[in-house]
């Protein structure tokens, strides 16, 4: 059995596959985070013989679930990072080092889901980002945004008359100054996302599966006028083709 870790800025997701398939998933919120919480989660860790990570998070965060797999002492881990190459999939970003490990692994998982054709990721999480990985297997780059809630914060940080609260609000008009700004926020993101993938798709002028993935990816999908395939656990898909084919990451990257 092998275990794959996404490690986001907000949340720790975990996987669990055996002969393949990931049977079970769960995660730990980053500011929440023990050794003892995660574990708990997890079944069979006594059967568990590998394990594959990667992380955007603070490095802290990375190192206390290492040290934890390492006590572990049945489980080989491997810390994975963005690279040149890896799954078949080539890396035409400018900065190798300046990608973040899970936009490239979400394109591993999005391949290993759709063998052909150009997809579009986008990935919902505490950034946005919107990639690009074309029919020829070209991770070929794309857009990051702030997500809702950096937006959220942002505005209610720096605007001393406004007060709100964090909240996914389904109606466009609201009646209190929190409804209004997370309907903003809410729907001014999902306009941007259309504009952005309706722009990619004039330039890749083929057809495109549109991927979508993150945390707050079910409640942009219910603002946005596209047709896309929701996949919450993209990342952790990538990981585990990763592992079965057996390829090495070693240079390291961050968003």
């Amino acid at each position: 059995m092998k275990l794959v870790f996404d490690i986001g800025n907000t949340r720790l997701k975990w996987g669990l596959a055996d002969s393949g398939k990931l049977v079970q998933t769960g995660y730990v919120n980053v500011d929440e985070f023990t050794p003892i919480k995660l574990a708990q989660q997890i079944d069979h860790l006594d059967r568990i013989q590998e394990a594959y990570l990667c992380s955007v998070a603070a490095p802290s965060i990375l190192e206390s679930v290492v040290a934890w797999l390492n006590q572990q002492q049945q489980i080989n881990s491997t810390v994975v990072h963005t690279q040149k190459t890896a799954c078949g999939i080539s890396n035409n970003y400018t900065a190798i080092e300046q990608l973040g490990v899970d936009r490239w692994i979400a394109a591993l998982g999005a391949r290993s889901l759709r063998a052909e054709g150009d997809l579009i990721i986008i990935d919902v999480g505490t950034a946005l980002t919107i990639d690009w990985l074309s029919a020829e297997n070209v991770f070929e780059g794309g857009v990051i945004l702030p997500g809702h809630r950096l937006m959220h914060d942002a505005l209610v940080g720096r605007t001393a008359g406004i007060q709100s609260e964090y909240l996914d609000n389904r109606q466009i008009i609201g009646k209190s100054t929190h409804e209004c700004v997370n309907s903003g926020i809410g729907y001014g993101l999902a306009g941007g996302v259309e504009r952005i993938v309706n722009e990619m798709c004039n330039i890749i002028n083929n057809p495109v599966l549109i991927l979508l993935t993150g945390g707050g990816a079910e409640a942009l999908n219910s603002k946005i006028h596209l047709s896309a395939r929701y996949e919450p656990h993209l990342v952790l898909l990538g990981l585990l083709d990763y592992a079965q084919q057996g390829n090495d990451i070693r240079s390291s990257g961050a968003r």
